[in-house]
């Protein structure tokens, strides 16, 4: 029976320090999380391509992370990250973030715009931003029914490892109600954060080559009726 403790002590330290090693913004509980909302499109059938992302002006890219400005609320940002956290979970997929920036005061995370937390529309935020992204060609595979499951599940804190949304069992979800979900537990209050440099200058703008037929057409358009001006 000690024998068994001792297997079970031993796994779950190294299941442990493999987390910490592999999602270093994830070993704590990060008050960041309360000024975002998360889902990662991890359904099968779902698939993503950020090169369009990385290729526009007004994006800012580092840490493995794209910053734009929220097509719903050009003063919050939209962070896009491949995630993949196989084998500690089977999870992985686009993660679609949107994100309000943050400042300390007095030792504490508080918005750094004029934009209050508790009374931001994150649902709506994110189905805009995931309206574009389908519309754009970067996610594929993306249903009307997802779109509608995804902002029924988020809201304000639903971020990060234990909090941020999921597909499972079929239907979107915050990860803690899935089931047998490896949640962290350790407290991390000076962790985190979200400058507000890190937001770009203007909003983003795809390269020509990357838009849609369509697009492109009024993108020519627009520019016919400025030159005529």
């Amino acid at each position: 029976m000690k024998e068994k403790i001792g297997d079970v002590l031993i796994l779950s330290a190294v299941l442990l320090s493999v987390l910490i090693v592999t999602h270093p913004a994830y070993p704590c509980f990060n008050p960041t999380d309360l000024f975002a909302a998360e889902v990662v499109l991890n359904r099968s059938g779902i698939s993503c391509d950020l090169a369009p992302i990385r290729r526009a002006r007004n994006v800012f890219s580092g840490d493995d992370v794209l910053v734009y400005r929220s097509h719903f609320d050009d003063r919050v940002a939209v962070i896009l990250r491949e995630i993949d956290d196989r084998p500690i979970i089977p999870l992985k997929g686009l993660s679609v973030r949107i994100q309000i920036p943050t400042r300390r005061e007095n030792g504490k995370l508080v918005e750094a715009v004029d934009v209050k937390r508790k009374e931001f529309d994150f649902k709506s935020a994110m189905r805009i931003e995931i309206e574009w992204l389908r519309a754009k060609g970067v996610i594929r595979g993306v249903t009307d029914e997802d779109i509608k499951g995804i902002s029924e599940a988020v809201k304000a804190g639903n971020a990060g490892w234990n909090s941020r949304v999921v597909f499972d069992d079929g239907r979107w979800q915050p990860y803690y109600e899935t089931k047998n979900p490896l949640l962290l537990r350790a407290k991390g209050d000076g962790c985190g954060g979200f400058a507000l440099e890190r937001m770009p200058e203007g909003m983003i703008a795809l390269n020509v080559s990357d838009l849609s037929p369509r697009d492109k057409l009024a993108t020519t358009w627009g520019r016919c009726k400025d030159r005529q001006r």
